[in-house]
């Protein structure tokens, strides 16, 4: 029973969260112009947001091995300009070395972008 309603409640998170992530990928695909123009605090208010959304989405996902992009919808990871993309990757793995996100760590990579456990 437990089971049941923990799958439950997981299916409506991700829910929640596909529905947060098609407003951000709007949002983000009117301002796609923009980035490139940033100044450097508006660069920074924008990698807290994926900061977050990061957080988020890890607090609600099972247990595992996960790339960052496997994180959110390809929809999503898609339209971060490249740039922008690159950093928030360079920024998750620094916190996750750092132990700012509890029960992340970081796992051996040969080739390919880096891979995580989420315990």
């Amino acid at each position: 029973k437990l089971k049941t309603s923990h799958e439950s409640e997981l299916a409506q998170y991700r829910s929640e969260i596909s529905k947060l992530m098609e407003k951000i990928n709007k949002r983000e695909a009117d301002s796609d112009s923009a980035l490139p123009d940033m100044d450097e605090q508006a660069r920074e208010d924008e990698l807290k947001k994926f900061d977050a959304e990061m957080l988020n989405v890890i607090r609600v996902s099972l247990p595992g091995i996960f790339r960052l992009n496997e994180l959110f919808a390809p929809y999503f990871w898609n339209n971060i300009p490249d740039g922008l993309r690159g950093m928030t990757e360079e920024r998750f793995r620094s916190q996750v070395e750092r132990g700012d996100i509890v029960g992340v760590s970081t796992l051996p990579t040969a080739n390919g972008p880096q891979r995580y456990m989420n315990a």
